[in-house]
């Protein structure tokens, strides 16, 4: 791979900019040379960032072939999602909208424009009853609305033909936004003992190494990169390295943390399992997901979950307390 090659002749949008991974993917792309367009509900947040801002609304959609149209990038970069898991249960409507048919009214226009569309879904998709990780070809099973959602998001894009790069993550976290590790960080400092659900089984991903598998996903790509992604299009698993369970997360912040001298009130961490735990939506026991692929084809190997997490709590953790 060329050292620092340029997008110069990319224009590229990103979606949910103000959320975790829309964060990072700013900084991270801000350095390849392509010029960035910023689509976030409110852009009024984003002036004085020295990009071009637009007013995007994912469940309106003419408002998303207006923006498309004018702006005519060659590539989205969609981590917009609705998120609210359990919300989405009574949401459905909403959940879809945003999920499902945003999605197939971006595919539809950048069809139009020959563009591409890099999208990240949900390890949520597959609740695989195995108890290995699961790959690209696994079947998928929904356990909840927000899941059931987010792979219609994917079909939307297969069956629209337009070139692209699915990734499915999981345990998502960043310096923006509400996640697991600034909440644990909160109870941690206000709470003695917590219970914390010890039987499901994934890999925290700190939302900077998403952001950087995309950089150099589109760098390998700079000549061309709608062709190059068209010449890679399909679902892509991609986390941080290793697994583990939210109970042993937990700890590894309150560990981890402490290291830094954060001071914390926690003294007790009591594993329980997700029966004890009710939630108006359901969560998949085995979220492991395999990155053999995405090490085959990118030569992505993203750093262990706990590397990161290290990473992210010694660079953050004045803004997070």
């Amino acid at each position: 791979m060329a050292k620092n090659p340029s997008l110069d002749n990319a224009r590229i949008l990103i979606t949910g900019v103000q959320g975790q991974v829309g964060f990072e993917l700013v900084k991270s792309l801000s350095t390849l040379g392509a010029e960035i367009i910023l689509a976030a509900r409110k852009p009024q947040a984003l002036e004085g960032l020295g990009y071009t801002a637009v007013a995007l609304d994912l469940t309106n959609e003419q408002n998303i072939r207006d923006v498309l149209n004018s702006v005519k990038p060659n590539i989205i970069i969609n981590p917009a999602a609705y998120t609210a898991v359990d919300k989405a249960e009574d949401d459905k409507a909403n959940a879809c909208l945003v999920n499902q048919k945003a999605v197939e009214v971006m595919a539809s226009v950048m069809n139009e424009l020959k563009g591409a569309i890099v999208h990240f879904s949900t390890d949520y998709v597959y609740n695989a009853n195995h108890d290995h990780s699961n790959v690209e070809t696994d079947a998928t099973s929904p356990v909840n609305v927000y899941a059931a959602s987010k792979l219609a998001g994917e079909e939307a894009l297969r069956v629209s033909g337009v070139p692209h790069i699915i990734l499915r993550t999981s345990w998502v976290y960043g310096i923006n936004g509400n996640n697991f590790v600034k909440t644990m960080l909160k109870l941690g400092r206000d709470r003695e003992s917590l219970r914390i659900v010890d039987d499901q089984v994934g890999s925290p991903t700190s939302a900077t190494t998403l952001a950087l598998v995309v950089s150099s996903i589109l760098q390998q790509g700079f000549s061309d990169p709608v062709e190059y992604i068209k010449s890679k299009q399909g679902v892509y698993n991609i986390s941080d390295r290793g697994f583990t369970t939210w109970f042993a997360f937990a700890k590894e912040i309150f560990v981890q943390a402490k290291r830094l001298g954060i001071e914390l009130k926690i003294k007790d961490v009591e594993g329980i399992k997700t029966a004890d735990y009710k939630t108006p939506a359901a969560r998949p026991l085995n979220s492991r997901l395999s990155l053999e692929k995405i090490h085959k084809e990118f030569h992505v190997v993203p750093p262990t979950w706990q590397q990161s997490l290290g990473t992210f709590l010694h660079q953050s953790h004045i803004k997070l307390l």
